[in-house]
């Protein structure tokens, strides 16, 4: 049950959705500063959220007594939760938008790209992941199989934009790689004046 919420304070974590078959995926990754479990803030509720720490970890948690008590104290804790929960609905829909329209090839690169700049630092092979990752997880992530991600993995690896072994991923050219990601097709939007768009509507339902 969660009554609170989480803070990584330091460390690494792994977050993974259960679902209602028994299944379990990867969903996140989180790094120092960032929350999980957020809904115990409202209401006391069985999860279906796994968090597993990646390194030793520091967790901090606050009750929902003293997170309504801090709120009253400092305005600015607030702003910077609603710039949060604005960050965390903008990076699902464009996570929706990425299913849509890219391939699953693409979305295990643009998964690496997104590893690299929350983990990564750079060294002289190139900008090395800190984080321990085997195909299966990645599968997870993707909602594909572990000898599929293999597959890629060697294709990219022998383009000589990544490389991998034993869990160890490194990006050998970031610029490479990030030409392998198609971005979707623009599309215009046009506006109009309330009354000529009501009147549209109006004659298309007739």
């Amino acid at each position: 049950m969660i009554s609170g919420c989480h803070i990584l304070c330091q460390g690494k974590v792994q977050l993974a959705h259960r679902t209602r078959g028994g299944h379990t995926q990867i969903v996140k990754f989180l790094r120092d500063g960032e929350c999980f479990g957020e809904e115990g803030f409202w209401q006391l509720s069985p999860s279906s959220v796994l968090a597993r720490a990646l390194t030793d970890s520091v967790v901090g948690w606050i009750s929902p007594a003293d997170f309504q008590e801090l709120l009253k104290r400092n305005a600015s804790v607030a702003q910077e939760i609603q710039k949060r929960l604005v960050g965390e609905i903008k990076e699902l829909r464009v996570r929706l938008a990425e299913q849509a329209y890219l391939g699953t090839r693409e979305r295990l690169i643009k998964l690496i790209l997104e590893l690299g700049e929350k983990y990564g630092h750079k060294s002289d092979h190139g900008l090395v992941i800190e984080l321990e990752l085997t195909e299966r997880e990645l599968a997870e992530m993707l909602g594909n199989t572990p000898e599929w991600v293999c597959k890629q993995l060697r294709i990219l690896w022998n383009q000589g934009v990544v490389a991998y072994r034993r869990g160890e991923l490194i990006i050998l050219d970031e610029a490479g790689l990030r030409q392998r990601v198609t971005p979707p097709r623009e599309r215009k939007m046009r506006f109009r004046s309330g009354k000529r768009a009501i009147s549209e509507v109006v004659q298309r339902l007739n």
